[in-house]
């Protein structure tokens, strides 16, 4: 709907060992800080570009 309307959008995907949608998903807490950093340095050179 963001993206309909000209709002920039992004989605960070982590991954997760039993599927998306899976009702043990489970991620490992290095992957997640992966995504956290990437989510971090988005935000923070956001006003650079």
């Amino acid at each position: 709907m963001l993206g309909n309307c000209g709002i920039p959008v992004a989605m960070i995907f982590v991954a997760n060992q039993n599927g998306s949608h899976n009702p043990h998903e489970a991620m490992e807490l290095s992957d997640f800080m992966k995504g956290v950093d990437l989510l971090w340095h988005t935000v923070m050179d956001f006003d650079a570009a």
